[in-house]
């Protein structure tokens, strides 16, 4: 088989892979999700994560941070993923896939879903900010302790027509993890603009959306100092 062929292949199976998760992030109904939380379940069973990690949790630009252990050591990480997540979503399943662990650190990226699925986006910015806030209560309900972190909705091609939706859901993000000394905002916005300031497209894959290995290397470059600065 030519590496074209590979290639074209892979292409096929990622887009394929990418329109199921669009397709899901739609449905209001958070239980779509089950087979996903049940096999990190199972994962958890065969090889039970380790207390006091730093877990990342949200929708598909986490789940595809294949290299996220190595960019973030010596930092222990947990990866919790999945499809094409809205804030909901991780509430629903907040006890299995978060507090469950008793992480040290928890680093969410959701919201991106709640704006890509609506007609109406600049309404997903009051879903995406209580959201949050609610999450956060439920982590810290669990342990008072863990520092939370919410990493900004990127700028992606994908939602460029979107954008303003996005700049006042990662305002309203700030805004809610300002209240708390334990919760933090991660400014990601100026890393993924090009001269033109427009999506720089050498950080995304050929869907627009998703980043590149370039893009997880931004992200690590911005995200990596600050968690290790909180050890």
């Amino acid at each position: 088989i030519s590496l074209a062929v590979a290639m074209a292949l892979a292409a096929g199976v990622f887009f394929a892979s990418v329109n199921g998760e669009l397709s899901k992030a739609a449905d209001d109904d958070p239980r779509v999700w089950e087979p996903d939380i049940a096999r990190f379940e199972r994962e958890d069973r065969k090889h039970p994560p380790p207390p006091d990690a730093v877990l990342f949790v949200g929708s598909s630009s986490i789940r595809f941070w294949h290299s996220l252990a190595e960019d973030m050591a010596p930092l222990v990480t947990i990866r919790r993923g999945f499809g094409g997540a809205r804030i909901n979503d991780v509430i629903h399943y907040a006890d299995r896939l978060i507090t469950q662990h008793s992480p040290s650190k928890v680093v969410i990226f959701v919201g991106s879903n709640d704006i890509n699925v609506s007609d109406t986006p600049m309404d997903a910015v009051a879903v995406i900010a209580e959201g949050l806030e609610q999450l956060v209560g439920i982590i810290h309900e669990a342990r008072p302790d863990t520092e939370i972190y919410y990493i900004a909705i990127t700028p992606t091609r994908y939602s460029w027509h979107k954008r303003d939706a996005v700049q006042a859901a990662n305002e309203a993000a700030e805004a809610v993890m300002a209240q708390n000394s334990r919760t933090h905002f991660i400014a990601t916005w100026n890393l993924f603009l090009d001269a033109n300031g427009e999506p720089d497209r050498n950080l995304y894959w050929l869907d627009g959306l998703h980043l590149s290995e370039e893009g997880y290397r931004r992200w690590t470059g911005r995200i990596r100092p600050i968690l290790m600065s909180d050890r």
